[in-house]
């Protein structure tokens, strides 16, 4: 069964901080929720949110070829890159995560929590998906 509007926003809000992030990088422009159904319809993410194919959403939104590589926390992008960053906080027995966009110098340039991330403020940097621009 196909989720309605509010069960969508219900899940983007509380679970779609890599596609927010991902959207954030290419210039924020698009309806977000909108985009939310074309990922899922593409096979690009789950409904839950979970990226499948990062990569093939950059394209999709910049028109330009990706590659994307997961990296270590220390990884430092070369220019061009474009830098989301992997947030990890354990509360109660569980991990929790958090993605946010990077300024390629390890900085949060975009946070889809603003200041409010509890798993950014109280975690750890615990990786980076780094995506650069095949030239073809």
């Amino acid at each position: 069964m196909k989720q309605n509007f509010q069960a969508s926003a219900i899940v983007y809000g509380e679970s779609g901080c890599y596609l927010d992030s991902l959207l954030e990088s290419a210039g924020g422009s698009v309806d977000r929720l909108r985009y939310y159904r074309r990922a899922f319809d593409m096979k690009w993410m789950q409904e839950d949110c979970y990226i499948l194919e990062p990569a093939e959403i950059l394209q999709d939104l910049t028109y330009k070829a990706w590659i994307c590589n997961k990296q270590g926390a220390d990884y430092k992008c070369k220019p061009g890159e474009v830098e989301i960053l992997r947030y990890e906080r354990v509360k109660a027995g569980v991990t929790l995560s958090h993605f946010v966009l990077g300024d390629g110098m390890g900085n949060i340039k975009y946070d889809p929590m603003g200041d409010n991330s509890p798993t950014v403020r109280y975690g750890t940097l615990v990786s980076k998906r780094i995506f650069t621009e095949v030239k073809v």
